[in-house]
């Protein structure tokens, strides 16, 4: 292989098995430093604060919640992966962290990942990668990586959650597909008024569920809104989109909403969830 061709996405993923508590704090470091500027390009993408945008053309895969699981990551990177990473994109939509057994193994290879292909991997970032302010429950990623680490551990959480703030929170096609992980904000909005959201606006991208329910209502989770169809619509209409992908709710593998206009997508198997299939998004960046 020639020097500094990215590796095999498996081997990333190999390798994040024996990981060292120095070894992971220097992903996170790097990671943090990868993430941390306002405005970034490079090969399709391009980021001004917290929006990617995505030219293409190409394909696009979307993957949703991981949660700590290897096996579903595993199966993605060694299928759907593959093709778009080579002449496209692939976006995840957040929730790598937490309720699974390999939250390090899951985080550092989708970072891994991230450094050795910054032209086609985009993290978003997912409500259990929180901020401050909003934080989920259950939030196990601490344990797990006390567990893992030792005493170490809260140094290891402290910089996770520093790379949290760093994610970007939703990414944009050129083909007019919205990427997030809950669901548009409530209050019409603008794709540029997302690059710098107000805290309303991220709790609602990273919390908010769709409804067939007309309006906007209370989210029986606390936190964010549920979005009727007229939401939806009125959002796409105001930025020239063609429709959103987003994932946040457990289902079996895929499901369709306001139409076809919004699709969840979850990729996780199993185990604590009542589903038994696992999917990715798939289209063209343009």
């Amino acid at each position: 292989m020639p020097r500094g061709a990215p590796r095999d996405p498996l081997e990333l993923l190999e390798r994040s098995r024996g990981l060292t508590a120095e070894e992971f704090e220097e992903l996170l470091d790097r990671a943090g430093d990868a993430l941390g500027g306002d405005e970034a390009s490079c090969g399709r993408l391009r980021r001004r604060g917290g929006l990617v945008r995505i030219r293409g053309p190409g394909r696009l895969l979307v993957v949703g919640d991981l949660h700590g699981d290897a096996d579903s990551l595993r199966s993605i990177l060694a299928g759907p992966a593959r093709e778009a990473l080579e002449d496209g994109v692939v976006v995840f939509l957040g929730d790598y962290v937490d309720r699974g057994p390999s939250q390090v193994e899951v985080l550092s290879t989708l970072l891994s990942l991230r450094l050795e292909r910054p032209g086609s991997v985009v993290l978003l970032r997912g409500n259990h990668e929180p901020p401050p302010w909003l934080m989920p429950e259950p939030h196990d990623y601490p344990r797990a990586l006390e567990l893992r680490f030792g005493r170490a551990g809260d140094r290891l959480y402290r910089k996770s959650m520093d790379l949290f703030q760093r994610l970007p929170h939703a990414a944009v096609s050129e083909g007019g597909v919205f990427m997030v992980h809950g669901g548009p904000p409530s209050a019409p909005r603008r794709l540029e008024d997302l690059e710098r959201p107000t805290r309303e606006d991220l709790e609602d991208m990273l919390w908010s569920d769709p409804t067939p329910v007309p309006g906007v209502a209370p989210s029986p989770r606390g936190a964010g809104h549920l979005y009727g169809p007229d939401v939806t619509r009125r959002f796409l209409a105001e930025n020239g989109l063609r429709m959103i992908v987003r994932s946040h709710e457990p289902c079996d593998g895929y499901r369709v909403d306001h139409g076809g206009l919004v699709v969840t997508v979850f990729s996780r198997r199993g185990p604590p969830y009542a589903n038994e299939l696992a999917a990715c998004f798939r289209a063209g960046l343009s």
